[in-house]
C-alpha cells in the first residue's frame, strides 16, 4: 500500500478488509483499553472530594469510554462487513472526535482552572470575615 491512497477519497470511503490476528488483536487492546481507562475514571471520579477535579475526572472518563465504545462497534461493523458503517472515514471522525475533545479538556485546565481556583480562594477569605449563622 502506498501513502498517496490516504490522498484519495475512494480510500477512505470503501469498504475496508477484514482486520486478521495482530491487526485485530490490536485494536481490541487498544479499545478495550480505553473503555477501561473510561470506567476507572468513572470510578475515581466518584472519590474526588473538589468539584473542579471531579469535572476533570468526568470529561477525560466519558472521552475515553465513547471513543472505545464507539471504536469496538465500528470494529464489529467492519469484520461483518457492514458497508456504510465500516468505512475507514468513522475511524477519522471518531478519533478527530477525541483530539477535539482532549484540546477542549486542556484549554480548560488552562484557562479556566486557574481561575477557578483563585475564585475560591477569594470566596474562601471573604466567608472567613462574613458572619455565621
Amino acid at each position: 500500500m502506498s501513502i498517496f491512497h490516504l490522498f484519495e477519497l475512494s480510500y477512505w470511503f470503501q469498504q475496508p478488509f477484514i482486520a486478521r490476528q495482530w491487526s485485530l488483536r490490536g485494536w481490541v487492546i487498544i479499545l478495550l483499553i480505553l473503555v477501561f481507562v473510561g470506567i476507572v475514571g468513572k470510578i475515581w471520579q466518584l472519590k474526588q472530594s473538589e468539584k473542579v477535579v471531579r469535572q476533570i475526572f468526568n470529561r477525560l472518563s466519558n472521552i475515553s469510554l465513547i471513543v472505545g465504545l464507539l471504536g469496538l462497534l465500528w470494529l464489529f461493523f467492519r469484520q461483518q462487513q457492514v458497508p456504510f458503517f465500516a468505512w475507514r472515514f468513522w475511524l477519522v471522525l471518531l478519533f478527530g472526535g477525541l483530539l477535539w475533545s482532549i484540546v477542549r479538556t486542556i484549554i480548560f485546565l488552562v484557562r479556566r482552572y486557574p481561575e477557578i481556583k483563585v475564585e475560591k480562594a477569594e470566596k474562601a477569605l471573604k466567608d472567613r470575615y462574613l458572619p455565621k449563622k
